[in-house]
């Protein structure tokens, strides 16, 4: 195994990660040189695509983790050029690419939930109940609702369906062959349970589950990055030879 580290320059205030530039003293305008590794963003990322960090699933087991950048499916589409895109044995600009969000206090969603509103968020399948989809992923359902104004069926499909249709049901529904959708409606005192049995035809409902581990929700508490504005230190596995050997921040570990 063998790992490149590449240190590089953060600007917390400017909101960029950089290699190299420069700046007039007096307008305080810089010019950022697209140099290795970051020319897909002409020589600056936003830090919003590292920090805050989030945590990403290791190997087999869905509940190894460890922390990686905030947006880590943009990180390495963007690597020098899309090496690692080109490498790549999956399409990953397809919408059905796994996330896998971050929670405080080492809690997580397995793949490919979706974490919001303290729930565990998975798409059904057709006339599957909420309780059958959840527990495909060891969860179980505990309802929320994601409202009207920032429902989870585009968010889970990542892609905005045709039509948004007025709530309907406690539960959103989203009907493939039409490419539309019903916002949820709230539920009545008490009778929440009872959702996670609920199925209609062709409805894919959007299911709020919580871990079955400890049966509380799911806490939304990013891992916050403790960098005061200086430095930025990026590690990742090395998939090609050895490149760039005129980068000075290009050092082999033997």
């Amino acid at each position: 195994c063998k790992i490149e580290l590449y240190f590089a320059w953060h600007d917390d205030a400017q909101g960029v990660i950089y290699a190299e530039r420069t700046c007039e003293p007096k307008s305080g305008r810089c010019d950022y040189y697209a140099t290795f590794p970051f020319q897909n963003w002409a020589g600056k990322m936003p830090s919003s695509v590292i920090y805050p960090m989030t945590r990403c699933r290791v190997g087999s087991s869905r509940w190894q983790q460890t922390l990686c950048p905030h947006r880590p499916l943009e990180f390495l589409r963007g690597w020098n050029l899309g090496e690692y895109r080109q490498q790549s044995l999956v399409d990953v600009t397809s919408s059905e690419v796994p996330v896998l969000d971050a929670t405080a206090g080492g809690a997580m969603c397995p793949m490919p939930a979706r974490l919001a509103i303290s729930r565990c968020w998975v798409l059904s399948a057709p006339f599957e109940t909420c309780e059958a989809a959840c527990s495909t992923l060891s969860l179980k359902f505990s309802w929320a609702s994601a409202g009207d104004a920032d429902p989870m069926v585009p968010q889970l499909l990542g892609d905005q369906p045709q039509r948004k249709q007025e709530p309907w049901m406690p539960l959103e529904c989203y009907v493939a062959e039409d490419d539309r959708f019903h916002t949820a409606t709230e539920v009545r005192e008490g009778a929440s349970a009872e959702w996670g049995r609920w199925h209609f035809p062709r409805c894919r409902l959007a299911c709020p589950c919580t871990t079955s581990k400890s049966g509380s929700s799911v806490s939304s508490s990013p891992i916050r990055h403790r960098d005061g504005g200086g430095g930025a230190c990026l590690a990742l596995p090395v998939l090609s030879g050895d490149r760039d050997r005129s980068d000075s921040r290009n050092t082999r570990l033997q």
